[in-house]
């Protein structure tokens, strides 16, 4: 020890900076106190002491607020890992997470551009890493990707190579020993995004808890890959180096916690009736246990609902309307164009076949029957003639004698004359001809009755005394007396396939119920006979025409063209079928077509 008491100063200083100060002064500097050699110089040391306690003190302040701004550092970073735990863990929707993540990412890392992806579960990919092949899942500020789409898929192959290579790849806009296939990949990217720097960090899933604290051993046992291969990949854009290189820490603590989320997410996502287990978790948090019983008496009515209506049978019926007809009907049409002078018959009035119903008359016809009266009664007048000229040429003996002597037979007018009597001859054939063939056509202008039956036509002496009519057009329908009655019914388009297939399912005809629009509390029966292999158009639409045989129907009931409206009976099918079957189609033809 000197006799100033440095060493003692120096030795207590040295103590300083690891020991309380206060404890080692005392301990220094009592034993220099009781010396009495020193009693001169006691004030001096006294004052040293009590500077180098306040320097004790002041250094003492400074290890404090040293060791308070490590604390408040490492709670911002828990406060900080929490928040991005808690945001990206609110949701186990795969694509929600995924957004979450990287809008929790580019606040913490103050990022231009945040991606992440995960693996493609396609199987369609021929590479030979095809279990590592990436799906980009969220981008920054996109709201919707294009998998199709450059950018995407550059930015998809970047992250294969990096869930490949299994380390974080770094891009600061130096040159960095890569492997070719990720600089072509990076520099194929970074041409897309515009953007120099790059951080690419697989989402490893923990292996161990050994380097975490208590809060997450718990979270991240079990969760361990087997192969090791990353969940995903997290990717983050920067403007400049700096910024990459002092976000990085933070993004690598985030990766752990990120790729727990995503793989959470992605499990969640595979499960079966997700979307309605989530939706019963939903209500019985919000309704407690009274919820909760009601929720299951639901569950246990739908089941008993839904298997009434798959195992219950019920008979499929298909509705149409039609009218009841004769079975036998004839028509009867105007011969050629022109007046109906006289209407003899009225409306169900009975008729035998052969019968007069309409007398028509043609002044077109009429004046052909003049002119080719006319033609015949000249066409005799000429022949007459030219007989009479042929006989007096043949008596005319001298004229022939002279005509012999010139060098001129008296054969040759004879001849002639001959000709055009033949001529004449066969005009007048044709005239007459034509004329039997008009006045055939005259006597047709009396339309008579084509069968015994009933006038089925309504007012009929209103409706075509005196009309004009073209040929070919119906004046009259005729029933056959003893005919029987028929349905007819206009079947829709689209319930004619499942008569077809009943029709040949059952192998037999198929029944028809139906209700006459005047009676409807009769309930009437019939069989199908036929069906029309063509659909036609209808004010209602296309349709198909249905032919059905009734069972004697009630005599007061039969009036041609009443309407009806039948049911046809195409077996039995499941009560859910019937009930819905209209709705299936309809959601056959127009969601899944």
């Amino acid at each position: 020890m000197a006799e100033d008491g440095s060493v003692w100063l120096s030795l207590s200083i040295a103590q300083v900076a690891t020991q309380a100060p206060s404890i080692v002064l005392q301990a220094a500097l009592l034993p220099a106190l009781t010396n009495d050699a020193h009693q001169a110089r006691a004030k001096e040391i006294d004052a040293a002491a009590e500077l180098l306690q306040a320097y004790g003190l002041l250094f003492e302040d400074h290890l404090g607020h040293q060791m308070i701004l490590r604390l408040q550092t490492a709670l911002s970073s828990e406060h900080q890992l929490r928040t991005f735990s808690d945001s990206i863990h609110s949701s186990v929707d795969l694509h929600r997470t995924a957004m979450a993540i990287v809008a929790a990412t580019v606040t913490a890392t103050r990022c231009q551009r945040a991606s992440v992806t995960i693996h493609s579960t396609s199987g369609r990919s021929s590479s030979p890493n095809r279990n590592l092949d990436q799906r980009v899942l969220a981008v920054s500020g996109v709201s919707t990707l294009d998998p199709r789409s450059p950018p995407v898929r550059k930015l998809a192959k970047l992250a294969s190579i990096v869930a490949t290579l299994k380390k974080p790849l770094i891009h600061d806009g130096q040159d960095h020993d890569l492997p070719p296939q990720a600089m072509e990949a990076l520099d194929a990217h970074l041409d897309e995004s515009h953007l120099g720097c790059l951080l690419a960090l697989p989402l490893e899933l923990l292996r161990s808890t050994a380097d975490v604290d208590a809060t997450l051993e718990s979270e991240s046992e079990g969760l361990a890959m087997p192969s090791g291969a990353p969940v995903g990949v997290l990717l983050l854009e920067f403007a400049n180096p700096s910024a990459l290189h002092s976000a990085a820490p933070t993004a690598t603590k985030l990766t752990a916690t990120a790729a727990v989320a995503l793989r959470n997410a992605a499990i969640h996502s595979r499960l079966p009736f997700r979307r309605v287990l989530s939706g019963l978790r939903s209500m019985t948090e919000r309704r407690g246990l009274a919820g909760v019983h009601r929720i299951v008496w639901a569950t246990l009515a739908f089941v008993f609902i839904a298997s009434a209506l798959m195992l219950i049978p019920a008979e499929l019926t298909i509705e149409s309307t039609g009218t009841l007809q004769p079975a036998v009907v004839r028509g009867c049409f105007a011969p050629r164009d022109g007046n109906i002078d006289d209407v003899l018959v009225q409306h169900n009035q009975t008729v035998a076949s052969g019968d007069t119903l309409l007398q028509m008359h043609s002044p077109d016809l009429e004046l052909e029957l003049r002119r080719i009266e006319g033609a015949v009664e000249s066409t005799k007048k000429q022949l007459i003639a030219a007989e009479s000229a042929r006989r007096r040429n043949l008596n005319g003996s001298s004229s022939g004698r002279r005509d012999s002597r010139d060098g001129v037979g008296s054969d040759s007018g004879g001849n002639h004359l001959a000709a055009e009597e033949t001529q004449l001859q066969a005009t007048l054939d044709s005239y007459l001809e034509q004329l039997s063939l008009l006045r055939g056509e005259r006597d047709r202008l009396a339309i008579k009755s084509p069968l015994d039956g009933v006038v089925l036509t309504w007012q009929v002496e209103q409706t075509l005394r005196g009309r004009p009519v073209r040929r070919g057009q119906q004046l009259l329908r005729i029933a056959a007396a003893d005919s029987p009655w028929i349905l007819k019914l206009e079947l829709p388009d689209g319930g004619a396939g499942h008569v077809q297939n009943a029709r040949r399912e059952l192998k037999r005809e198929l029944d028809v119920e139906y209700v006459i629009a005047s009676h409807p509390q009769d309930r009437l029966h019939g069989k199908i006979i036929n069906v029309a292999q063509i659909t036609s158009m209808s004010d209602e639409g296309p349709v198909v025409e249905v032919i059905a045989a009734i069972d004697s129907p009630p005599q007061g009931l039969l009036r041609a063209g009443t309407q009806v409206r039948g049911q046809i009976h195409c077996g039995q099918h499941a009560l859910g079928y019937v009930w819905f079957h209209e709705l299936w189609d309809a959601i056959c033809l127009h969601l899944f077509f």
